[in-house]
């Protein structure tokens, strides 16, 4: 599909990112995720540099690991679940999480590996590294510096649009 190649990262991706940075709580994290309709979003420290990315896979799998009662409503993270309807939202999380969310800090969950691509990628590179990578967004950064974001969504948009 000449499409793959032809369109790039610039042309698909949202500049509008919502964002993170290490010392927010993973509360106001889930909050900012449901208010938003989003399943993840990358974290940036004071000067605007890119730390890391938290997604609701680390959510999940760090709630899962640690025994917090915190669990993904459904088994929406298995999908491409980058768009929530209003109703819906991310996580159920009993009354004795709901406290420790406020005090757990989005550094503690985030994952620190940004998997990111250049504004110049194409289209057909974007989806082998996120194949490759088991991921549902790839930022895309100037240096260390966040320009956009592409997720999973906006690729099959995309092939939808252009086919």
């Amino acid at each position: 599909m000449q499409t793959l190649t032809r369109i790039l990262a610039k042309d698909i991706m949202r500049t509008d990112v919502a964002t993170l940075r290490p010392e927010d709580s993973l509360e106001s994290a889930i909050e900012l995720f449901e208010e938003m309709h989003i399943s993840g979003a990358p974290v940036v420290d004071g000067s605007g540099t890119l730390v890391g990315v938290l997604s609701g896979s680390d959510i999940a799998r760090f709630a899962r690991e640690k025994g917090k009662g915190i669990r993904a409503a459904g088994e929406r993270l298995e999908g491409l679940d980058d768009e929530l309807t209003e109703e819906e939202g991310l996580f159920d999380v009993d009354e004795y999480s709901e406290e420790l969310l406020g005090r757990e800090r989005v550094c503690d969950w985030m994952t620190a590996k940004v998997i990111s691509a250049h504004a110049d990628s194409s289209l057909r590179d974007l989806c082998k590294l996120m194949s490759r990578e088991a991921v549902h967004r790839v930022v895309i950064s100037n240096g260390k510096k966040l320009a956009g974001i592409v997720t999973s969504f906006d690729v099959v948009r995309c092939v939808a649009e252009h086919g």
